[in-house]
């Protein structure tokens, strides 16, 4: 439909939604289908706007990496897309992809590497984008138990950032991020 009325770049959006969904629910050939769809848009269109979403279909991939535990190539995919999102300036995509890094990092054992970037991605997203907030603050609450021993402090900032995303989550209807969590 999107095709047929020349709306390639809502087409585009729907692409990488779609991934990110069927990643979710591993679902991962779709996942794959739907993140080349999105790569063969961007460089058909070759436009500002389609290109701007690179860094958010690399960070989706690097999820998807990450989901069929493909951590070698999930990190590669991640780092790249920070690169990018680094290079457009654009900074709540920027925290997205740190996000993502800090996820794949974790993922590799480096619990203190994925707790700092994950500061940072909060520091770059402010209050502008609450879901994103919750899910960046649930993944730093996640990095605080992954490091190993466990200080006081450390255990209690790792429930805050929790029980604040957990929150978020729930008031912003984000189910499946939710199961996630508590899976």
């Amino acid at each position: 439909l999107a095709q047929r009325d020349g709306l390639e770049s809502f087409e585009l959006k729907a692409q990488l939604q779609l991934a990110r969904l069927h990643t979710q629910i591993d679902n991962w050939a779709d996942a794959e289908e739907h993140l080349d769809a999105a790569e063969t848009l961007i460089q058909s269109l070759a436009t500002p706007e389609a290109t701007s979403y690179a860094p958010l279909v690399q960070g989706a991939r690097a999820q998807l990496y990450l989901a069929m535990d493909r951590k070698a190539e999930a990190l590669n995919a991640a780092q790249a897309a920070v690169a990018e999102a680094t290079a457009q300036e654009k900074e709540v995509d920027l925290a997205i992809c740190q996000r993502i890094l800090a996820e794949t990092l974790l993922a590799h054992g480096r619990s203190g590497e994925a707790a700092e970037l994950a500061r940072e991605a909060l520091a770059h997203l402010g209050a502008r984008n609450p879901y994103e907030t919750a899910k960046t603050k649930a993944l730093l609450g996640l990095a605080h138990f992954s490091g190993g021993k466990l200080e006081t402090l450390q255990t209690e900032h790792g429930h805050r950032e929790l029980a604040e995303a957990k929150i978020t989550l729930t008031r912003l209807g984000a189910k499946l991020d939710l199961a996630a969590l508590e899976g």
